[in-house]
């Protein structure tokens, strides 16, 4: 049977890859990193490049939630950590590549 924190931490997983890709297509569309609006990830576009920045950042973001719901023993806590950062993932960082490059 499949747990409800199982589906929270797939579209968690599922909006940081679709973050990835928009943000990739925004900065690529634009031509230019300052469409980025996270600093750490503008600056790391600048120095390794967009495609490097963006994989290494997104796969310690999974990694890292990945670590945290296997570690963690108060899997309601994660569940609900899970489900407040997809709501913001998508309203924020998907929605809003979206809106850019679509709209």
């Amino acid at each position: 049977m499949i747990k409800f924190s199982d589906v929270a931490i797939f579209f968690l997983i599922i909006a940081q890859f679709l973050d990835g890709v928009l943000t990739y297509l925004g900065v690529t569309y634009f031509n230019t990193t300052e469409a980025e609006g996270n600093p750490l990830i503008k600056y790391l576009m600048n120095t390794i490049g967009i495609e490097n920045s963006l994989i290494l950042t997104k796969a310690i973001t999974i990694f890292a939630l990945i670590y945290l719901f296997k570690k963690i023993k108060y899997r309601d806590f994660i569940t609900n950590f899970c489900l407040t950062c997809c709501l913001l993932v998508y309203s924020y960082a998907v929605f809003g590549w979206v809106f850019v490059l679509w709209f």
